[in-house]
């Protein structure tokens, strides 16, 4: 890091570039040099006074002039991303490529932010997570951990992706969503709600969690399936094409539920069995041990059907 030398060239708004220089290795491998600004006037919205240093930036096109924009002593900005409105980028945060930080927007911790990928509203990027491509991270969204949002992902609303979690292609994480662990979200499924996806689950093509649904363990949901209320589904369950889960229905073990199976109230569906075609279970019914339904209606009392049922 370079000895602060003087001021660049004339006193601007809101910061100076200095002379103190240092390079970072962008995109390709090839080498960038950034340098440290200063505060000419005081950011009390981000605790700044005239004369404080601040952190690096290629060029004055990567921070606003306008606003309460800043960039914190050891953060990065560069190439032609750009940090405007009363966005901060603070910690070890590097923002690169085209990546827009804007409005009240917070990028800290080690958390990169880079390719087009935009971070609006009151989001926050925290930890190390990643957000690049396309994704939009906005509203009072917030990702954390290791968790990275990429390809054309949305996550808004107050929804939560952090430790390992994974967001792409297209996948729409809204209202008090939260996604943790190693859970992928991805194609075009949706999770909305106050739903809590964890463990190893996966939810991807045109699926939709919702309500006050938990899924974990190592769950497939895919195809056109929908679970919304207070759904618990966990082990090695398998919930696809057309099937719908609703209200307190559980299922867990190895369970598989397709076609246009419907499950719900306080039905049961577990260990290896089956639930396809048309098939509607309910009430307190409990679907178990290795029976397979294609079809009827089972919803009287408390029903327990352990061998197939055609």
């Amino acid at each position: 890091m370079a000895v602060i030398q003087g001021w660049k060239g004339s006193t601007l708004d809101k910061y100076v570039l200095l002379n103190e220089e240092s390079t970072v290795i962008g995109e390709g491998g090839m080498p960038k040099v950034v340098r440290r600004i200063q505060a000419e006037i005081d950011i009390p919205r981000h605790g700044v006074v005239r004369g404080q240093k601040g952190g690096w930036i290629e060029s004055e096109d990567n921070l606003s002039q306008d606003g309460d924009a800043w960039v914190d002593i050891n953060a990065t900005v560069y190439n032609e991303a750009v940090v405007k409105d009363n966005a901060l980028v603070t910690g070890w945060a590097v923002v690169e490529g085209k990546a827009v930080i804007e409005d009240d927007a917070k990028v800290c911790g080690s958390a990169w932010v880079y390719d087009d990928a935009r971070v609006s509203g009151r989001a926050v990027v925290s930890g190390y997570a990643n957000v690049f491509n396309q994704a939009h991270i906005y509203d009072d969204a917030l990702l954390g951990g290791v968790a990275k949002a990429f390809g054309s992902t949305k996550i808004h609303g107050h929804a939560r992706l952090h430790d390992e979690a994974r967001a792409y292609e297209n996948a729409d994480l809204s209202d008090y969503a939260n996604v943790r662990y190693n859970a992928r979200i991805h194609g075009d499924a949706e999770i909305g709600g106050h739903a809590d996806i964890c463990g190893e689950a996966e939810v991807y093509e045109r699926a939709k969690v919702l309500g006050d649904a938990h899924v974990y363990g190592s769950t497939k949901i895919h195809g056109d399936a929908q679970i919304d209320g207070n759904v618990v589904i966990c082990g090695n369950v398998q919930i696809f094409e057309e099937a719908k889960l609703f209200g307190n229905a559980m299922a867990k073990g190895h369970a598989l539920i397709a076609g246009k199976a419907n499950v719900s109230e306080r039905a049961i569906i577990c260990d290896s069995a089956e639930v396809r075609g048309e098939t509607v279970v309910r009430g307190k019914a409990k679907v178990c041990r290795r029976a397979s339904l294609v079809q009827g209606d089972y919803s009287r009392g408390w029903i327990v059907i352990k061998q197939q049922h055609a």
